[in-house]
């Protein structure tokens, strides 16, 4: 079961890859600091792993023309293999889906870049329950952001527009029922307060 989950892990962040923009064209090679590299057959690149004192990988994936491109992991360094992050590189740059997970294997974050840059939806998990959940749009939050309680239940919303409140804000207690409403125009609270 375990296997079919990471094989659909990867297969998510690969199709996420593919349908990617290039990233820029001045990026800086990737730092190979206690990288061990060895070439891919058929000369597709080097592959990069970085172990500890015992052997055990704690980081890989492939390196084309220095940078580091495709599919990138690294491990906890308590549980063999273990993974720790997924992500997603184009020429050095962060681009698609960006995973870390517990050393439980359970999801803890997931965000998405494009050219290094945060565009397209996040959350943020607690053993396997959404805490947060929003989008992004370069670089900026943007629509709906939601946080829950432990029970799964909606918390808080608020409407943002490049980055900054805009539209409702709502608090709720932990039997759903709103306690607190106000409205945002640009960043700035222009009405609401408790309900009765």
């Amino acid at each position: 079961m375990k296997s079919i989950y990471f094989s659909f892990l990867f297969a998510l962040i690969g199709l996420v890859f593919t349908n990617c923009q290039q990233g820029s064209s001045n990026a800086i090679p990737a730092d190979l600091t206690g990288f061990t590299t060895t070439e891919v057959a058929g000369g597709a690149g080097l592959k990069a792993e970085k172990k500890d004192a015992s052997g055990t990988i704690l980081e890989e994936g492939i390196l084309i023309n220095g940078m580091r491109n495709g599919s990138w992991v690294t491990y906890h360094p308590d549980k063999e293999k273990a993974i720790k992050t997924m992500a997603n590189y184009v020429n050095n740059e962060l681009n698609g889906v960006f995973l870390t997970l517990s050393d439980r294997g359970q999801i803890e974050t997931l965000t998405t870049y494009a050219n290094g840059v945060f565009d397209g939806n996040f959350a943020k998990f607690r053993f396997g329950n959404v805490e947060e959940s929003g989008t992004y749009v370069n670089g900026q939050l943007e629509g709906v952001y939601k946080k829950f309680y432990p029970t799964r239940k909606i918390q808080m919303e608020a409407e943002y527009k490049n980055g900054q409140q805009h539209g409702f804000y709502k608090y709720y207690d932990d039997q759903g029922n709103v306690v607190m409403e106000y409205q945002y125009a640009n960043g700035e609270k222009v009405a609401g307060g408790m309900k009765e």
